[in-house]
């Protein structure tokens, strides 16, 4: 059975940082969003646990120390949760990645920074 894909209108306040960020806890007992796609960028950071998260027509595990990226307008939804996870949800406006918008826009839709990365302890 196929749902469809879910628009999700987010207000970001504009009398601050465009930045939202969200505490969330899961098991794997729990459903995420249904498949959606907003107009801000979403970064996930797994503190503890694992999300698998469904992305550009791939599944993805994070697990605890990694953070996913998920691009403005990129259809996305946390499919499967492990034991006692615990994680962030980060939402901005694009615009303020304006800087980075110069390289290629396909190298923005999903990437993956894992716990174990160099780039973390820049």
């Amino acid at each position: 059975m196929f749902n469809p894909i879910i628009h999700e209108e987010i207000q970001l306040a504009e009398y601050t940082v465009p930045v939202q960020v969200f505490e969330q806890s899961r098991t794997p007992s729990s459903y995420g969003a249904p498949l959606h796609w907003h107009e801000v960028v979403e970064i996930y950071y797994v503190i503890k646990g694992g999300v698998e998260l469904f992305c550009n027509g791939k599944k993805s595990w994070l697990m605890a120390g990694d953070t996913g990226f998920v691009s403005w307008c990129e259809p996305h939804k946390g499919t499967s949760f492990k034991e006692d996870t615990y994680f962030l949800t980060i939402q901005f406006d694009l615009a303020v990645l304006d800087g980075l918008m110069s390289h290629n826009h396909e190298d923005l839709i999903f990437f993956k920074i894992p716990a174990d990365s160099n780039l973390h302890s820049k």
